[in-house]
């Protein structure tokens, strides 16, 4: 019984640090996206004007949640192994 309550609550910690994970790596992205936008803004202001904005954005933003949602992946995908490392060992 004891056990299977420490399982259920390791896989629901898992399962919020992997959200943390995502919402922190989100958002570290966005703000990378958003200096090298104002970084071409700022230098290169006739290529800025130039650029696609809507699409180009919408492009930046969806990379950005689909590396912080492969990263968050990988952490519930091997964090387990790790865990049974830990206590066991």
């Amino acid at each position: 019984m004891v056990i299977k309550v420490r399982e259920k609550n390791a896989i629901i910690c898992l399962i919020g640090e992997s959200f943390d994970m995502m919402a922190c790596t989100s958002s570290i992205y966005h703000l990378l996206m958003m200096s090298g936008d104002r970084y071409l803004a700022i230098c290169r202001p006739l290529v800025h004007r130039t650029l696609p904005r809507h699409i180009v954005y919408i492009a930046l933003a969806s990379t950005a949640k689909t590396i912080s949602v492969i990263l968050s992946c990988y952490f519930v995908c091997w964090l387990p192994f790790f865990i049974v490392y830990v206590f066991d060992g």
